[in-house]
């Protein structure tokens, strides 16, 4: 990949104090990661041969973390029923005739609209993984999955993050599909 200048009217940083730059950019290179993040006018001048995307009217700043998600296709089916009623009157039923193309379509519908939305990072809990895992995979978002079935370990949930996921029992480690984690052990994709 080329580098790339992204310019926008206002990027938010994560450094100390939180600044906003007002006419900022951020400078990706040729790795596809973060070079640079400053006044816009300075990289420019900086890295003068460098190609410029400009987002007028944009905001441009880190990407969002969903850390609690359903990619379920029943969002907004139940407004103003008690939990309990919900799962039983809406989500147990279908769950018991859900197939591993619909949970992958769901998959594909909820992580596009989290990306739509400025969300980089998903943890889902789902069913049928493998087809939340393509998904994620081909639109590029970053997930964490805990299947349907919840894994256990001594009575209570493990934290599903990387750190926690390398310090479980190896049987229970972390399945990957590719930068994807997995918790659980899938059977393989086939391909």
């Amino acid at each position: 990949m080329e580098p790339l200048l992204l310019r926008a009217d206002h990027v938010v940083t994560m450094t100390a104090g939180y600044p906003v730059i007002v006419d900022g950019a951020v400078l990706v290179g040729a790795d596809g990661r973060i070079a640079a993040v400053g006044d816009g006018p300075t990289l420019l001048a900086a890295h003068p041969s460098v190609a410029v995307r400009r987002l007028y009217d944009r905001i441009l700043m880190p990407g969002l973390i969903n850390s609690h998600c359903h990619s379920g296709l029943l969002r907004g089916t139940a407004e103003g029923l008690p939990v309990w009623e919900w799962l039983r009157v809406f989500i147990d039923p279908m769950h018991r005739v859900l197939t591993a193309r619909e949970a992958e379509v769901a998959s594909w519908l909820c992580y596009a609209e989290a990306l739509l939305s400025g969300t980089t990072t998903i943890v889902d809990m789902w069913r049928y993984m493998h087809g939340s895992a393509r998904a994620a995979e081909a639109l590029g978002i970053r997930a964490i999955w805990a299947p349907g079935q919840p894994i256990i370990i001594e009575g209570t949930m493990p934290i599903v993050d990387s750190a926690a996921s390398r310090q479980l029992p190896p049987q229970r480690c972390d399945h990957q599909h590719g930068s994807l984690s997995l918790l659980g052990r899938p059977p393989p994709l086939h391909r």
